[in-house]
């Protein structure tokens, strides 16, 4: 999915698990840009149609 929305060559994906809070605290210290999502489903399919 991630190849499918064409990536800056400088974006990096990245999982991560844990308390919510301290991850983000965490993974946001030196991004520029943080996303955030769900472990369901739903959400990967209003991607792929948002890209068709």
């Amino acid at each position: 999915m991630f190849d499918a929305i064409s990536p800056r060559p400088e974006w990096i994906l990245q999982f991560a698990s844990g308390s919510a809070g301290e991850v983000l605290i965490r993974q946001s210290l030196d991004a520029r840009l943080l996303v955030v999502g769900t472990r369901e489903r739903v959400g990967v399919g209003r991607v792929r149609e948002a890209l068709t």
